[in-house]
């Protein structure tokens, strides 16, 4: 057996507790939280709504992981190194276009996208409207977690003890823009879907605030 030579080039980083930040964990993970928080709301009748929610959320979020997603790290990477500008409007622009394109794509075809992916077994033509009900309905809500993805990347890689009160009421407002709704559609005598509809719509609208408000920041911080 070859025994592993110890590396002894790079430089050796230490890890400390300030590293792990609350606030910084949920507003990176902004689009997860209000999607599980919503998938509350879908199932909160019991009835069949949580699945067709969760058909359509896996299509919307595989555009967001695959494309916005990957976008945001190259992002996030490259803000850490220096500010670039223009790579962060190139981003933002990209995702705009995927997002709009993506709801005009989901109106006109979201069923027969779901029969393609979905219909077989079980699952009927029945559950395939239902689920493209949801799909086209939050396509609205996504386009604004695109946006909101990309803007707060380079904010997130600024200095966390500089920006450590500014994170912490991001996150205040962010989780109140879920938490208030969520409360409220429980007590209003709609239907499941326009609920969980409402939640996802007014949180996805104030993230995109906050994610504008946050690079506003990153460029007072990294000028």
């Amino acid at each position: 057996m070859i025994p592993l030579r110890k590396e002894n080039k790079g430089e050796e980083l230490t890890v400390s507790n300030s590293d792990f930040n609350i606030p910084t964990l949920i507003l990176g993970n902004f689009a997860n939280v209000i999607l599980i928080s919503s998938r509350f709301i879908a199932g909160v009748d019991g009835s069949n709504s949580i699945t067709y929610f969760m058909y359509a959320v896996v299509v919307l979020n595989t555009l967001l992981t695959s494309v916005v997603g990957n976008i945001g790290t190259l992002v996030l990477r490259k803000s850490a190194i220096q500010k670039d500008i223009k790579m962060i409007i190139y981003s933002l622009l990209i995702a705009i276009v995927v997002g709009v394109s993506m709801v005009f794509i989901f109106q006109f075809y979201g069923e027969d996208i779901i029969n393609i992916i979905y219909v077989r077994g079980a699952f009927n033509v029945n559950d395939a409207i239902l689920t493209s009900e949801y799909l086209s309905k939050l396509s609205y809500s996504f386009v604004g977690l695109f946006v909101a993805t990309t803007l707060f990347q380079p904010f997130l890689s600024t200095s966390i003890e500089k920006t450590k009160k500014i994170r912490i009421n991001l996150m205040s407002i962010f989780l109140m823009s879920i938490f208030i709704p969520s409360v409220v559609v429980l007590f209003l005598p709609i239907s499941t879907i326009n609920s969980t509809i409402i939640v996802m719509s007014i949180s996805s609208f104030v993230s995109v605030m906050l994610s504008i408000y946050s690079y506003s920041k990153y460029l007072s911080y990294e000028s």
